[in-house]
């Protein structure tokens, strides 16, 4: 009875079930003559043998489950791009490469290079000042060398500012004192915008606000807090109806490299057919 319990299956079921195994065998696996039952020789070597066969197949199937995982290409990305650059790029690639499933994690730029550098990623996206000088913020271990980086796009930071009534920026650098909005310190683009300030000409910035995250700094920009260096990528519907324009001239523009960065040594097979043709559509695109 117990054992028909733990099956979760009637006495007479599980009964049915050893009568036929038997049947197929030819010869009786129990035992009935003793209490408690137990196996006959011939049953002791069913069970050995079957326990060898469910393991094989526990294998296999653990065997199958990672093969369906590394059917798709996982790329770890700042939230910036799996808004706003991945939607338009990925369907172009996968036109090139035939049967590629993408799955991409939103994470901020360090957490994303700890998953490439731990093989929880095959792929890196991130934005970097064009003059690479962002990867002295990284510790050596997650620093990515130049033969590790492929650049697939641009874009760029522009300060922007709610604008008044008479569509002229509310807060505009190069006066008397700006309020800026700011990324958190951590922030791959607080990075770049720090390189970028230092070659231009003294300013007095005071900071009212900070977020780690474009869109926070958008919304606060638009409710009039400040100026904010906002991704031209993600402000194009807000410039067009003149709810944020430019707080400065295109001197204060900062401008940003989109790169792809794999593993130290050599990519994976899908990461390698990816990049092989994200270089081929670069070379379409400069043509053009």
């Amino acid at each position: 009875m117990r054992a028909a319990a733990l099956r979760h299956v009637t006495q007479s079921g599980f009964s049915r079930r050893i009568q036929a195994l038997e049947a197929w065998a030819r010869q009786p696996l129990v035992d009935r003559e003793v209490q408690p039952v137990r196996l006959t020789p011939a049953g002791e070597r069913v069970f050995q043998v079957a326990t060898r066969v469910l393991a094989h197949l526990d294998t296999l199937a653990h065997e199958l489950h990672a093969t369906q995982i590394e059917r798709h290409l996982r790329i770890a990305a700042p939230h910036l791009l799996s808004q706003n650059f991945f939607p338009h790029w990925i369907p172009r690639i996968r036109q090139r490469v035939g049967g590629l499933n993408v799955a991409i994690q939103s994470l901020g730029f360090l957490n994303c290079l700890e998953q490439l550098s731990s093989g929880e990623a095959d792929l890196v996206a991130g934005v970097a000042d064009v003059s690479g000088a962002i990867w002295q913020f990284l510790p050596n271990a997650l620093r990515p060398s130049p033969e590790q980086i492929m650049v697939v796009g641009h874009d760029r930071l522009i300060p922007l500012s709610a604008a008044d009534q008479s569509g002229r920026p509310i807060h505009e650098v190069g006066r008397a004192e700006n309020q800026v909005l700011d990324y958190w310190d951590d922030c791959s683009l607080n990075w770049s915008l720090a390189i970028a300030r230092q070659s231009w000409p003294p300013q007095r910035m005071r900071r009212i606000g900070q977020n780690r995250f474009p869109e926070g700094l958008r919304l606060m920009a638009l409710s009039g807090m400040g100026a904010a260096w906002l991704p031209e990528s993600m402000t194009g519907e807000d410039r067009a109806k003149g709810m944020l324009v430019p707080a400065a001239s295109p001197d204060f523009f900062v401008d940003l490299d989109i790169v792809l960065i794999w593993p130290k040594g050599a990519p994976g097979i899908l990461a390698a057919r990816l990049l092989e043709q994200a270089a081929l559509l670069s070379e379409t695109e400069i043509r053009r």
